[in-house]
């Protein structure tokens, strides 16, 4: 992405996605040459996570607000590989009885806390710039853990070893690229100087509802200048500790060989919603009573099955609409 494109002003990073941490190389293949300022690539010498850090703490010294930051690290994606400093702080202490499973998980923590140092470091910075109080700071991932990464890491060029043992979705079933909740539900944390009550919010929301929540936060409505009503819904209300739950809405996920999965209120039906596995069984799960996803109920409530296949349907009208 080069500046000017998508309404970025300026650009820095990887152009396609995780890259090798000091190579700064993607997978092998036409899109290996990524790294970037303002869409024209460049050679640099550092880890990915300091020199994402450090530009960003860079442009918020330099200039004093209104702007918007999207700073998507490439951690803690594969290749996991971190400095020492960082290394050392898990040396002494042991996770796995496998070592190379133990070395793996401590790669991927220290990876993990260098991005947390520069989640710091710009916190720091906005509060040193006197912005911190009228920053917005929404921190969330993009999807769940995966376990391992053995023969997906081969692919990017140069030395690379396996990743035997990486995240950890907790009792929550499934990996990324999944649909079950492991692959899906992510934790999203929102700072706003002190206009925010301390607390945990359980209510269901998606990535697509921050556009028109910042947004709105902003000042602005957006709907209009688009033409069209956007998908995700204004959270603000939510977040800022006023009493008002967002509208009642479907969910609704897709993935690559044809895995989908819907949600209404607790319920959510899904088909191969595990990426290693073909199934050709609908499951159905009550999120309320079994947030794990261990029983399916499919057979058991055929109408509710039957209602959030039309749900699918009317939304995979809408597949494509844009491109």
């Amino acid at each position: 992405m080069g500046a000017g494109e998508y309404g970025f002003a300026r650009s820095y990073g990887s152009l396609a996605g995780g890259v090798d941490p000091y190579t700064h190389r993607y997978k092998t293949g036409p899109y290996t040459e990524s790294w970037h300022r303002n869409g024209k690539l460049i050679e640099e010498e550092g880890h990915a996570t300091d020199l994402i850090g450090r530009e960003v703490v860079s442009w918020i010294r330099e200039k004093n607000g209104p702007w918007f930051y999207y700073v998507p690290f490439t951690a803690v994606h594969t290749p996991v590989k971190a400095p020492y400093e960082y290394m050392a702080r898990y040396e002494d202490q042991s996770f796995d009885p496998n070592s190379e499973r133990d070395v793996s998980y401590k790669t991927y923590l220290a990876y993990t806390t260098q991005m947390d140092h520069w989640i710091g470091e710009i916190r720091k910075a906005l509060e040193e710039t006197g912005q911190l109080q009228n920053t917005v700071i929404v921190f969330s991932s993009d999807n769940g853990a995966t376990p391992s990464s053995i023969e997906d890491v081969l692919m990017y060029p140069g030395h690379q070893l396996p990743h035997p043992r990486l995240g950890d979705n907790g009792r929550l079933r499934g990996w990324k690229r999944d649909l079950y909740e492991g692959g899906i539900r992510v934790p999203t944390f929102v700072s706003w100087g002190d206009r925010l009550i301390p607390k945990k919010l359980d209510t269901p929301v998606h990535i697509i509802d921050w556009l028109p929540t910042l947004v709105h936060l902003c000042g602005y409505e957006v709907g209009d200048r688009l033409g069209r009503e956007l998908d995700g819904q204004d959270i603000s209300s939510l977040i800022m500790g006023q009493g008002s739950e967002p509208q009642p809405r479907d969910f609704y996920w897709k993935f690559i060989d044809d895995s989908w999965a819907v949600r209404r209120g607790d319920w959510k039906l899904g088909f191969q919603m595990n990426f290693n596995e073909q199934v050709e069984e609908l499951e159905l799960f009550n999120l309320a009573r079994d947030p794990y996803e261990n029983r399916n109920l499919a057979e058991k409530y055929s109408d509710i099955v039957e209602e959030l296949k039309t749900v699918r349907a009317n939304f995979a009208k809408e597949d494509n609409r844009f491109q």
